[in-house]
């Protein structure tokens, strides 16, 4: 739970629950089940995360949560199309393996491989790719657009830890990019 940033717990968070509100317009089932039990441990991760860290301060991130508070809210209404909950979910999936990057700079600057979360590289392969097939099985562009983020993030992640082990050089054409 240490190395999972606060902000990207409180992304998840706000975006399980976007996504639970799709799940009931769609009435799929199988995303109701996944969305519907991440709201109960997401708050449990976000307190061992502040108590084992960071202390209590990045609760003053939490207002921030609160202003999308009524968005969430509203998604659930018939006020909000599917399609627009879709959108938001999505973008809100895309912020949030956007978050899991923040890393980038420390590692660039310090070559620490321990800067990698590796244990979230691989849960975003993993989830990334058994929910991008489900999208496809499912026909859900919604679902698909997201999971093609979390492989890109993975694939960022896998790329700085290799390079930080030598296994890339400077001069590959990736780390110029970063």
């Amino acid at each position: 739970v240490s190395k999972v940033s606060y902000k990207y717990l409180l992304a998840n968070f706000l975006n399980n629950a976007v996504w639970l509100a799709y799940s009931l317009k769609v009435e799929n089932t199988d995303l109701i089940i996944i969305n519907g039990l991440d709201p109960n441990y997401l708050p449990i991760l976000v307190v061992v995360h502040l108590r084992q860290d960071e202390g209590w301060a990045p609760l003053a991130l939490f207002p921030v949560a609160l202003d999308h508070i009524p968005l969430i809210i509203f998604s659930f209404t018939d006020h909000i199309s599917t399609e627009l909950t879709g959108l938001l979910g999505t973008s809100l999936s895309i912020a949030a393996y956007a978050i899991s990057l923040d890393n980038i700079s420390v590692v660039l600057k310090t070559r620490n491989k321990s800067a990698v979360n590796m244990g979230l590289t691989v849960a975003c392969v993993l989830n990334g790719s058994i929910w991008m097939v489900y999208s496809l099985l499912v026909r859900d562009v919604y679902v698909l657009i997201p999971n093609l983020a979390a492989l890109i993030s993975a694939a960022v992640q896998m790329n700085l830890y290799q390079w930080t082990t030598g296994k890339i050089e400077d001069t590959h054409w990736f780390i110029k990019v970063l």
